[in-house]
């Protein structure tokens, strides 16, 4: 099983850094947060899952790209292609994969 991050944290935090209130989050924004749950995430770690986790390839995360985006980092081996794909794909956060994703 994978960990599941808190919402109400994760919405949280969202709202603290998304400090120009444009309800998304650009890079200097992510990486506050990445540095708020102690990501152990190199530069170049974050910019590949946030090509993938930012869906419409805004340059930016929404609420939801944002939730995603923890999920994966939080559960993500990057030495475990599978794992981290499957983390990818899972962008409802269930834990299983369904036929739209």
């Amino acid at each position: 099983r994978f960990q599941i991050p808190d919402k109400n944290l994760t919405r949280s935090i969202f709202s603290q850094i998304d400090l120009d209130r444009s309800n998304f989050l650009d890079y200097n924004e992510i990486l506050q947060a990445v540095q708020i749950f102690k990501l152990n995430l190199s530069n170049k770690d974050i910019t590949e899952i946030l090509n993938i986790a930012d869906y419409n390839k805004d340059n930016r995360l929404s609420l939801q790209e944002f939730e995603h985006f923890i999920y994966v980092c939080i559960n993500a081996d990057l030495k475990n292609t599978i794992r981290l794909l499957f983390l990818l794909a899972d962008v409802n956060i269930h834990q299983s994969l369904g036929k739209d994703e």
